[in-house]
């Protein structure tokens, strides 16, 4: 006959079983060029794979400038501006289980911590001013278009 299992033994104060802490959301501009390469990826056919040419003698090519890349905008909807940050975080949750590509971003404004919900963002105005008739008729929040960056 076997002897009954044992209980689960007690784990000494230090190796204390806690909690994962909540995720944090992405930062802006990371969630930003994610959302811009995926729009870019899902929009275009996979090119076909050429070779590269070879570089000519004597010249040399350097990438795109950061000024050239830093010039790009694009729009997007600042639906609020909280200062609670678990607020703002619950809005962002809210809106992305509706369909909307929101996150939030820091910002101090006279000296300040506010945290600003954002939907977007869109590289033609035509796109957010779509999506913010959609937020409104969804959620019955206007929301204010804005550039981004």
């Amino acid at each position: 006959m076997r002897a009954p299992a044992a209980a689960e033994p007690e784990l000494p104060p230090e190796y204390e079983i806690v909690p994962e802490p909540e995720p944090e959301p992405e930062s802006a501009p990371a969630l930003v060029e994610k959302h811009l390469e995926e729009k870019k990826t899902a929009s275009k056919p996979a090119p076909k794979s050429k070779p590269a040419p070879a570089p000519k003698a004597g010249t040399s090519r350097s990438p795109v400038p950061a000024q050239a890349s830093a010039k790009l905008s694009s729009w997007v909807i600042q639906v609020a501006s909280l200062r609670d940050r678990k607020r703002a975080y619950s809005l962002v949750q809210d809106l992305r289980t509706k369909g909307f590509p929101a996150y939030m971003e820091e910002a101090e404004v006279k000296q300040k911590l506010w945290h600003r919900v954002r939907i977007g963002p869109e590289a033609e105005r035509k796109q957010i001013e779509s999506m913010a008739a959609s937020l409104e008729k969804k959620t019955g929040m206007k929301g204010q278009i804005q550039r981004y960056p």
